[in-house]
């Protein structure tokens, strides 16, 4: 889709053009302004279309990382007595703990100290 859009936004700034060159040309004042406005229209289009495709990189990146966290699991759904790989899941996106971890009844513990995580 983004390729398509850049041929329209290339499509919309060339009409533009050919708009505001076909207006400096000629000399009927209400010809000139018919021109000009279409000019600002494509112009608007092209905009219009940069605009989608910015949303469209915006939601892919967005849908990116929403796969990524459907990878993961509820820490609260893990099984005991397993060494896991647990991340903290926030606003700034994913973030994995540097060492694995193991869930015990109390909690959770460094899987290669035994210690609980700081």
């Amino acid at each position: 889709m983004l390729l398509r859009l850049r041929d329209h936004i290339s499509n919309c700034y060339a009409r533009a053009a050919d708009a505001r060159r076909v207006a400096d040309a000629t000399n009927n004042a209400e010809r000139k302004s018919e021109l000009l406005l279409m000019e600002e229209n494509w112009k608007r289009l092209a905009q219009s279309y940069e605009l989608t495709e910015q949303l469209e990189r915006s939601l892919l990146a967005r849908s990116s990382e929403i796969d990524k966290r459907l990878e993961w699991q509820r820490a609260a759904s893990a099984p005991s007595d397993r060494i896991l790989e647990l991340a903290v899941i926030g606003a700034a996106g994913i973030e994995t703990l540097a060492f694995p971890c193991r869930r015990i009844l109390s909690g959770w513990i460094d899987a290669a100290s035994g210690e609980p995580p700081r």
